[in-house]
C-alpha cells in the first residue's frame, strides 16, 4: 500500500470506528447475532490490519492463544458431544480477539479520539432511548424492567459498567475534561440505577467516588472533592435512615440481594465445571454442554471460562487480565488501575460479559493509551523511545515509522 494514501485511509478507519461505537448501545437484532456495531468494527478491521499490521505483545499474544483454546474446544465438544452450537461460542471470542488487537494498532498509530467520539454519541443514543422507553424508579411496569435500546436489561447495566471505566480512561489521557467526564460517571450511575442490575450497580458505586478525585492535585481540587463526598455521604446516611430511599426499586433490589437464590454463585453455574473428569475440569466441557447441564448459560465471566475452558483456559485469561491491571497501574497509577480495571471486574464476578465488544475495547484502549503514556515519559527523561512497555510490546508499530505519526 503507497504511504500517501494512510493517512485519508486512516482517517476513514478512525471515522467507521466512531461510527462503530456509536452504535454500541443499538441492538436490533437477537443477543448473540451480528448487530449494527458489529459489523462496522469487523469493516474498520479491513482498514486497519492492511494500514498498520499486527504486531502482538505480550497481551495480545495471550488474548490469541485463548481465543485459538477456546475454538479448538469449543470444535471438539462440538464433535464429542454433538452440540453444533458451541463453535459459535469460540468465534465470538476469535472475533473480539481481533477486534482487541486491531483497535490497540490504530490507537497506539492515531490516538482515541475516534474512540472519545463514539463514546460520547453512544452515550448520547443509550440515553435517549432509555427515556423514550420511560422510567419509573418506584414501580415495575408490565413490560418489566428498562432495558433502554438492548434486549435486556443486563446489557444496559454492562454498558454503563463499561462506560465509567472507559470515561475514566480517556480523563486520566487528558483526552476527556473534568466536567465531561462526570457527566459520562453520573449517567452511567443512573443507568445501573434504572436498569435495576445488582452487579452494575454495586460496582459502579464502588468507584463512584474515587471517579471523580480529580488528577491535578490542587489543595482547591482535593479539598471541594473530599467536602462533596462528606455532604453526599451525610446525605445518604439520613436518606436511608429516614427511610426515604424505601420505595425506589434499586434499593429494594440492593437490599434483597443477600436473600436471594440467584446470587449465590451455585446458582450462578459456578461449580458446573467440576461435574466432570479430570480431563474436562482441565481443558474445559465446552459452552453448549456446560449451558445444557445448568439450564441456562453461567452467569459469570471468570465462571464461564472456566466451565467451558478449564482450568487452562482460566490461566490463560487471568494472565491477560492481571497484565491489563499491571499496565494501566504502570503507566497511570493505582486510582486509575481501581477505577478502570475494578468496575468490569466485579461485574463479571455474577455476569458473563466475554462476548460484549465494549469490554475488548476498553481493554485494547486502556493497553495502547498506557504505553503511549510510558513512552511520553521515556522521550521526556531523554530515554530510548523503543523500550519495550509493560504490556511488552516495541513501541513504534509499523504505521508509526512509515510516517503517519501520533
Amino acid at each position: 500500500m503507497r504511504s500517501d494514501h494512510a493517512p485519508t485511509l486512516g482517517s476513514l478507519a478512525g471515522l467507521v470506528l466512531t461510527v462503530a461505537t456509536m452504535f454500541l448501545p443499538i441492538y436490533t437484532f437477537e443477543s448473540g447475532s451480528i448487530q449494527f456495531s458489529h459489523a462496522l468494527f469487523q469493516l474498520a478491521v479491513l482498514f486497519i490490519i492492511p494500514l498498520f499490521g499486527v504486531k502482538l505483545a505480550l497481551w495480545s499474544a495471550l488474548v490469541v492463544l485463548l481465543a485459538i483454546y477456546a475454538l479448538c474446544v469449543e470444535l471438539a465438544a462440538s464433535a464429542l458431544y454433538g452440540n453444533a452450537d458451541s463453535v459459535i461460542h469460540g468465534l465470538y471470542i476469535v472475533y473480539n480477539a481481533v477486534l482487541a488487537i486491531s483497535v490497540y494498532s490504530f490507537t497506539m498509530a492515531w490516538g482515541a479520539k475516534a474512540f472519545r467520539t463514539g463514546l460520547l454519541l453512544s452515550f448520547a443514543l443509550a440515553f435517549t432511548f432509555m427515556v423514550l422507553q420511560g422510567v419509573d424508579l418506584y414501580e415495575m411496569g408490565d413490560a418489566g424492567r428498562t432495558t433502554g435500546s438492548f434486549n435486556n436489561p443486563n446489557q444496559l447495566g454492562y454498558y454503563s459498567v463499561c462506560l465509567i471505566s472507559f470515561a475514566y480512561l480517556l480523563y486520566r489521557a487528558n483526552l476527556l475534561s473534568y466536567w465531561m467526564a462526570a457527566l459520562l460517571y453520573l449517567g452511567a450511575f443512573g443507568m445501573s440505577v434504572i436498569s435495576l442490575s445488582k452487579a452494575a450497580l454495586v460496582a459502579n458505586l464502588i468507584v463512584l467516588f474515587l471517579v471523580f478525585k480529580p488528577s491535578h492535585q490542587s489543595r482547591l481540587g482535593i479539598l471541594a472533592w473530599t467536602a462533596g463526598f462528606l455532604a453526599a455521604a451525610v446525605a445518604v446516611y439520613r436518606s436511608v435512615g429516614a427511610g426515604r430511599l424505601d420505595d425506589f426499586l434499586f434499593f429494594e433490589r440492593l437490599m434483597r440481594m443477600t436473600s436471594e437464590g440467584d446470587s449465590s454463585l451455585a446458582a450462578r453455574g459456578y461449580f458446573q465445571f467440576l461435574e466432570g473428569n479430570f480431563f474436562e475440569i482441565l481443558l474445559g466441557h465446552g459452552t453448549e454442554r456446560i449451558n445444557s447441564a445448568i439450564g441456562h448459560e453461567v452467569h459469570s465471566t471468570f465462571g464461564a471460562i472456566v466451565s467451558s475452558y478449564g482450568l487452562l483456559g482460566l490461566v490463560i485469561f487471568m494472565a491477560f487480565y492481571i497484565l491489563w491491571a499491571k499496565t494501566v497501574f504502570r503507566a497511570f497509577g493505582l486510582l486509575a488501575t481501581i477505577c478502570v480495571v475494578l468496575p468490569p471486574t466485579l461485574y463479571g464476578i455474577t455476569h458473563n460479559g466475554i462476548r460484549f465488544s465494549i469490554f475488548w475495547l476498553l481493554i485494547a484502549v486502556s493497553f495502547a493509551l498506557a504505553d503511549r503514556a510510558l513512552l511520553e515519559a521515556r522521550r521526556r527523561r531523554g530515554g530510548p523511545v523503543a523500550a519495550r512497555p509493560a504490556s511488552g510490546m516495541a513501541l513504534e508499530p509499523a504505521a508509526v515509522r512509515r510516517g503517519i505519526g501520533f
